[in-house]
């Protein structure tokens, strides 16, 4: 949801994930371990979420975006 919200907010849609992935850390019921590998890969998911559009805009020649 954070990566979709950066499509529709810009940066104002990161400024929750700190504080969120701090929070999931300090009560992680699995383990700190597996938290921070679950994060690592919610990170890439918001990461490639987020910049599908942006990357898309990159490769259209600026001649046949609308």
């Amino acid at each position: 949801m954070v990566g979709l919200g950066f499509e529709t907010k810009m940066a104002a849609a990161l400024l929750v994930v700190p504080a969120a992935a701090a929070a999931y850390l300090y009560v992680a019921p699995k383990g700190r371990t597996i938290a921070g590998k679950q994060l690592s890969l919610g990170g890439a998911a918001l990461a490639v979420v987020g910049l599908a559009w942006t990357v898309l805009v990159w490769l259209t020649p600026a001649g046949r975006r609308p």
